[in-house]
């Protein structure tokens, strides 16, 4: 295939034709080879090189090799479990951890899978329930923070519950009721006293 518009940098003649080949690499000491490696060959005076697109999908393919050599899903594997659960990319992420950007990554080949990823995905795609499980503690989760921020303004954590009365550090503020105004006001409670919420805030 011709890529037209793309004149031979080296002569600044020639057109690239893009071509395929047959590279061997070694990972851990495993030799494999990539059948269908990616270049381009110049028309005119016969330099070859590697595109940034074409950089790209080879690195795909190797990263692919790498993953089959420790026995990882591939990046279409990741895929195929993703899209099987309809999540995006971003959802998948926070089903699964791995960061914001981690699926994305995984599936363009930038990135390798840890062990435990790997392992998490596999069971999720082969055992039922697994997922459901997921999503429910990734919403339990979302509720527990967002009930910590309705009434916390600056707060420890490990020294408050979300039940009974409230051991707080002298620096927390928390939203209760004012009794004259009956407005929402934040008030900073005094050191080393137990408040519990007012009104079953």
């Amino acid at each position: 295939m011709t890529t037209k518009e793309i004149k031979c940098p080296a002569c600044e003649v020639g057109q690239l034709e893009e071509r395929t080949c047959e590279e061997e690499f070694k990972y851990k000491d495993i030799p494999f080879v990539i059948h269908d490696y990616l270049y381009s060959i110049c028309s005119e005076c016969g330099s070859e090189l590697v595109l940034p697109s074409q950089a790209k999908i080879n690195t795909r393919a190797i990263k692919d090799e790498h993953r089959l050599c420790e026995g990882f899903l591939s990046s279409t594997d990741i895929k195929k479990v993703r899209k099987k659960y309809k999540l995006t990319q971003s959802y998948a992420a926070d089903i699964f951890g791995g960061g914001p950007n981690a699926f994305s990554k995984y599936e363009n080949g930038d990135v390798i899978q840890s062990k435990a990823m790997d392992k998490l995905l596999r069971v999720t795609d082969q055992v039922p329930g697994v997922f459901s499980a997921l999503v429910q503690m990734q919403l339990k989760g979302r509720i527990m923070v967002d009930l910590k921020k309705s009434f916390v303004g600056s707060c420890d954590y490990g020294e408050c519950t979300l039940s009974g009365s409230r051991s707080l550090s002298p620096n927390v503020f928390y939203m209760r009721d004012s009794i004259k105004s009956k407005k929402r006001k934040w008030v900073q409670p005094r050191e080393s006293r137990k408040w519990s919420i007012a009104n079953n805030i």
